[in-house]
């Protein structure tokens, strides 16, 4: 086991971490957040020591502020990355209206944000490397009648269309609970991405609505959607893409940084897990779990789920290159509904099986052979979470045993 000293050292030399306050950071004006808006407490927020942008995210512009633009997303076909992503790096696919998009984990580890449109939606796909939370967002803020009252007083903010206000979001360089802090374009107001929620400014309280997506490896993504768009590594930016910045970060053992929050010890601080919230229950399906089981048939409320894990999907947190981490496997829920036929599900080899119908389903929950062949399970979103992370955002979550 790596010493959990030499890991965080590791961590802030790479990266150049160091603390202050957030009331510091405030003061600078770089973010211009409206702190009478709030719902954690500021002395909780660190800096990670990047200031605003300083990891720039792909996609940022028409920012209220002044703020400068970053480079845009570019997009590449999936023939085209084969020629520099190996078949077991981790990748997000996200899927809307018939479009689907792969986002390279090897790029995000070090954008953190990309910001683009998929089909007609405005999206933001995240990734936190220190609580390894991929979450796709939203653009588009819902705005109520409160929050257009409280818009009015940002003269610089751009009217909603309706009731959205579409915006890009940038990396604050501060940290909540270990978790990365996401500002909008539009208000400065701060975000939680661990949540998709607003936790400091005009638009505080606010949830953006998380898209359903997946990590999986670029193999299983480049065959589920073979026409998707792929963000490519041709940024504008130099950096050492393929290589990952926090070598041993995701060892389950050791602490994660800068965090602040309360600890629950019911898993080691780094386990992986699949979270969710559904039906106003929050839920926990342990790693270790999943590589001993492969399938899980649950109900949360009063949806049935299931939730698939594969082998074949290396981390992005672990070794120095991506390519060569461990394998730590890849994850996806759904609602094992088919009209309204209920299913249930076991492994079988690489892919999964209906017990009702003998149908043979993929990671993405389509079914590639069987009585139901071309069917899909709705997907439900979700994220791989470590443990601290999710259990100090969501303390009364229930753990699958």
């Amino acid at each position: 086991m790596r010493n959990r000293n030499v890991v965080v050292l590791l961590i802030a030399a790479l990266t150049g971490l160091t603390v202050w306050s957030a009331r510091a950071q405030e003061s600078t004006g770089e973010l211009n957040y409206d702190t009478r808006f709030k719902t954690v407490p500021l002395e909780r927020l660190a800096s990670g020591g990047p200031p605003p942008n300083g990891i720039p995210p792909l996609g940022f512009a028409q920012d209220a502020f002044g703020f400068p633009d970053t480079k845009a997303v570019n997009f590449e076909t999936v023939a085209q990355a084969i020629k520099w992503l190996k078949p077991r790096e981790p990748v997000i696919v996200l899927r809307l209206s018939g479009d689907a998009a792969i986002v390279p984990l090897q790029v995000l580890v070090w954008h953190e944000i990309a910001n683009f449109t998929l089909g007609k939606t405005p999206v933001a796909v995240t990734f936190c490397p220190l609580c390894n939370t991929a979450v796709a967002m939203d653009r588009r803020i819902p705005i109520n009648a409160a929050m257009k009252a409280r818009l009015k007083a940002v003269p610089s903010a751009p009217k909603p269309e309706g009731d959205f206000l579409t915006a890009t979001f940038g990396v604050s360089g501060l940290l909540y609970n270990s978790a990365m802090v996401m500002f909008d374009s539009a208000t400065h107001t701060l975000w939680s991405q661990a949540i998709a929620e607003g936790i400091v400014g005009t638009l505080s309280s606010t949830e953006l609505k998380v898209l359903p997506s997946q990590i999986m490896s670029f193999d299983a993504a480049s065959r589920a959607v073979p026409n998707a768009r792929v963000v490519s590594r041709n940024t504008g930016y130099s950096r050492n893409y393929g290589q990952n910045p926090y070598v041993g970060y995701d060892d389950a053992t050791n602490p994660p940084f800068l965090f602040k929050g309360p600890t629950d010890g019911r898993l080691p601080p780094k386990e992986r897990v699949v979270s969710l919230s559904l039906n106003g229950l929050d839920v926990a399906y342990p790693w270790s779990v999943l590589q001993q089981r492969r399938v899980i048939n649950d109900r949360v409320g009063a949806t049935p789920i299931t939730v698939f894990w594969t082998p074949g999907t290396t981390s992005a947190l672990n070794e120095s290159s991506i390519a060569d981490s461990r394998d730590v496997g890849a994850s996806g829920v759904f609602d094992r509904r088919i009209g309204n036929r209920l299913l249930t599900f076991e492994a079988v080899g690489n892919a999964w099986r209906d017990r009702e119908t003998g149908s043979t389903w993929s990671l993405v929950g389509e079914a590639i052979s069987g009585p139901l062949k071309g069917q899909r399970l709705e997907p439900i979103a979700h994220t791989n979470h470590f443990w601290f992370a999710w259990a100090a955002f969501k303390p009364n979550t229930r753990i699958f045993k």
